[in-house]
């Protein structure tokens, strides 16, 4: 008899303690709140084989939550970065993040840089001289971690994909989403 109400009581201490585990972690891994809503916009609506196209990401931020931005200093946060994959048909020459805000806030002791509100991100490509008329599909992926006044979300990372058309030479191209792009300094030809 005493060892089934050892194995109950137990059980119910184990129960307890994953409710109260539970309820201190409100947002676990599914049930974080939805902050940052993506969306990606591309400089050119063709791109000829051996040219350049810009890509970028608009960041919706919800308000009253910041992400982090690219250049921190405290090495507990994680900063924000849009990261292009690896291909034979394009290369990476450079990447845009316009000037973060900064404050502080109650977590940390050190003035933090942070994106809020609408802004966006951007990375400029060089398609391949070899890359034949078609479809090209460039995977991205953005890595962020949002915080709010007093506490920090766990980082999350949102994969995106954008398909590019690589045109013949005989046929014209033209530049797309301009109010967008007016603002990004690509240092062209300069790989990273």
């Amino acid at each position: 008899m005493e060892l089934k109400w050892r194995l109950a009581f137990s059980i119910f201490i184990f129960g307890a303690i994953v409710a109260w585990i539970n309820s201190a972690l409100p947002f676990a891994a599914g049930d974080q709140p939805k902050v940052v809503q993506t969306k990606l916009f591309m400089s050119k609506d063709g791109v000829h084989p051996g040219e350049t196209v810009a890509l970028a990401l608009k960041l919706a931020i919800a308000p009253g939550w910041h992400i982090n931005a690219p250049e921190q200093v405290d090495i507990f946060l994680i900063p924000c970065s849009f990261e292009v994959s690896e291909s034979s048909e394009y290369r990476l020459i450079d990447k845009y993040y316009p000037p973060a805000e900064r404050g502080k806030f109650s977590f940390s002791e050190n003035e933090l840089a942070f994106y809020a509100g609408e802004i966006y991100l951007g990375v400029l490509l060089e398609i391949s001289a070899r890359a034949k008329p078609g479809k090209i599909k460039i995977n991205s992926s953005f890595t962020y971690q949002a915080c709010d006044d007093r506490s920090c979300l766990p980082p999350e990372t949102i994969l995106l994909e954008v398909e590019i058309d690589v045109v013949p030479f005989e046929k014209s191209t033209k530049e797309i989403n301009s109010e967008i792009f007016a603002h990004m300094n690509f240092k062209k030809g300069k790989e990273i």
